[in-house]
């Protein structure tokens, strides 16, 4: 048995467009998968589609910022009858302040991006006509959310409302036989930090997160869900 296999399976990857969503899509078709490729951006989707293996992958674009944006672009991805095996919610922002600066666009653009979205991806997880029984969702949250990090309050605490979403999901989407989970990745070497200060030698890789979500998609973490696991780089 092929557990780290993916052949056959549907999944569908937001932030696909760059950084994380890009390199675990790429290594998704690697792993034999059919990949729905979604962010804003139409010509980076077409990039990340580009450098995948061949397979019958599809591009939904998509602006995650709006709940119903994200729960249309779920049924758009199962429109040809074909249901999903998975989910790994990559999209995201960071906007920094501390908290004498925060305020309610601030609050809410950080919950919309973040939490609101991977709520709605939750709520079509509800629905048997759009992922298949056995189907794994993956969440990106961050180790801001479990230790906390000055002036990244709103983003940490968006992360957080994702890992609290996460429990009750899993106890309520195990009657049909979907797992949730989420992750909680120290700092990552992308295209969201600044190059120019950021010491790789300190932060993990793309394919390090990538290698943890696909492990999520497989039939090796078949009996995994309610879980949040935080990691970091330290060899």
């Amino acid at each position: 048995m092929d557990l780290l296999g993916l052949r056959g399976k549907r999944v569908f990857v937001t932030g696909a467009s760059s950084g994380v969503g890009r390199a675990t899509s790429i290594m998704l078709s690697q792993l034999n998968a059919d990949v729905i490729l979604s962010a804003r951006r139409q010509d980076e989707l077409e990039k990340t589609l580009s450098l995948m293996e061949q397979g019958n992958h599809k591009i939904v674009v998509c602006d995650i910022s709006q709940f119903d944006n994200v729960v249309n672009a779920f049924k758009e991805a199962s429109f040809d009858g074909k249901k999903l095996d998975g989910a790994i919610h990559c999209a995201g922002a960071v906007q920094l302040a501390p908290i004498r600066a925060l305020s309610s666009d601030i609050l809410l653009h950080m919950l919309n991006v973040n939490f609101i979205s991977f709520a709605a991806i939750l709520k079509c997880a509800a629905s048997k006509r759009i992922f298949n029984p056995g189907a794994s969702i993956v969440g990106i949250s961050s180790s801001v959310a479990v230790y906390g990090q000055k002036g990244n309050g709103a983003y940490g605490a968006a992360k957080g409302a994702m890992n609290a979403l996460m429990k009750t999901a899993a106890l309520e989407l195990a009657a049909n036989q979907i797992r949730v989970n989420t992750i909680c990745p120290g700092g990552i070497y992308s295209e969201m930090i600044d190059r120019n200060t950021a010491d790789p030698s300190v932060l993990l890789g793309v394919d390090d997160v990538a290698k943890v979500l696909c492990f999520y998609m497989s039939d090796a973490s078949s009996s995994i869900t309610g879980t949040n696991i935080d990691f970091e780089k330290r060899l």
